[in-house]
């Protein structure tokens, strides 16, 4: 879940017997808007309203998806593998998340982070001989936050140059 600077919160919700959808909601109401009829999940928001998370293909892949709104969603694509998944948007834009490498092997260890900028995708390439990565948060800056893992756990910070 996320909010943003205008009290908008992006999640997910379930009713009984159904797969989690993306939704949105104004923390001082109570009502609350599915953002599509994908089902997935929305990770975070951006100042300018804009959502991102995944959604479910028809084969069942994890494609990342940005939305505005309640309108259809736009699917930021893959890389090598199946899935992606956007994890956090900047205020000019640029989305972080993780990709997979592998459309075979779905499993953690074939992701890796990257970002979308310019609606263009990069694979963080530093991170690939990581066990897996996923990149968490960024900045306005090109700053971002990542996780994964190498022989042991460790987060670090990467700049865009």
């Amino acid at each position: 879940m996320d909010i943003n600077d205008a009290g908008w919160i992006a999640g997910d919700g379930t009713t009984r017997g159904k797969e989690a959808e993306p939704v949105f909601w104004r923390a001082n109401l109570d009502t609350i808007d599915r953002v599509s009829d994908h089902i997935g999940r929305a990770y975070a928001i951006g100042d300018s309203g804009i959502l991102v998370g995944y959604g479910y293909t028809p084969d069942r892949s994890e494609h990342a998806m940005s939305w505005i709104g309640s309108d259809e969603p736009i699917d930021l694509g893959v890389f090598q593998g199946r899935d992606s998944h956007a994890r956090a948007i900047s205020d000019n834009g640029s989305i972080a998340g993780l990709v997979g490498i592998d459309s075979n092997d779905r499993g953690q260890s074939k992701q890796r982070a990257c970002v979308w900028i310019d609606g263009k995708l990069q694979v963080l390439t530093e991170t690939l001989e990581c066990v897996w990565t996923n990149a968490i948060d960024l900045n306005s800056r090109g700053e971002r936050y990542h996780s994964g893992s190498f022989k042991a756990d460790f987060v670090g910070r990467q700049r865009d140059s």
